[in-house]
């Protein structure tokens, strides 16, 4: 997934990055293999955090660990081969420890027109856990989830936009 490129707006929450179905992340179906899903959120995430300058290196190097600890997919239509996908990262919750992230797995495709539509292919729940470097979990630096604001939406509805205002909520 090297070919990677950020599509959101400016004045629009969240991040998305683009790339191409690859040969070998097929199945003997000619779809993509189920299992590559999860590394195309995980792709989505860590570009967005980059997005958001936090890189994952950066964090560990200041004691601190983004862990996933449940996932939640749902599978609506497969992806084939040379099939541009967009994966759409928000999160739509914040804790004192951890987030809920909103991703959406969509193929882009334009017309003969030359105007582009997305067709929704996965959506996916990510609960993740603020750890220190031993595993144990902690409570974050406050410029962890201050730098992630611009991801930050409102509602939980995955795609929904909203005030990019970072608010913890107490467990």
């Amino acid at each position: 997934m090297t070919q990677s490129s950020a599509t959101r707006p400016a004045d629009a929450q969240g991040h998305n990055v683009q790339f191409k179905v690859r040969f070998g992340e097929l199945d003997p179906y000619g779809h993509v293999n189920h299992a590559m899903y999860f590394s195309y959120l995980e792709f989505g995430r860590t570009e967005a955090l980059a997005f958001c300058g936090l890189a994952l290196d950066q964090i560990a190097v200041n004691g601190f660990q983004l862990v996933v600890t449940h996932v939640d997919v749902r599978f609506r239509q497969a992806a084939g081969p040379n099939d541009l996908l967009v994966v759409d990262t928000r999160i739509g919750q914040v804790k004192r420890a951890s987030a809920i992230w909103r991703q959406r797995i969509s193929r882009r495709s334009t017309d003969l027109n030359g105007v582009e539509s997305d067709q929704l292919l996965v959506t996916a729940e990510i609960t993740t856990a603020v750890t220190g470097s031993d595993g144990r979990p902690t409570r974050p630096p406050p410029w962890l989830f201050e730098n992630l604001a611009p991801l930050v939406v409102q509602q939980l509805g995955v795609g929904e936009a909203g005030a990019s205002e970072v608010k913890a909520v107490e467990t």
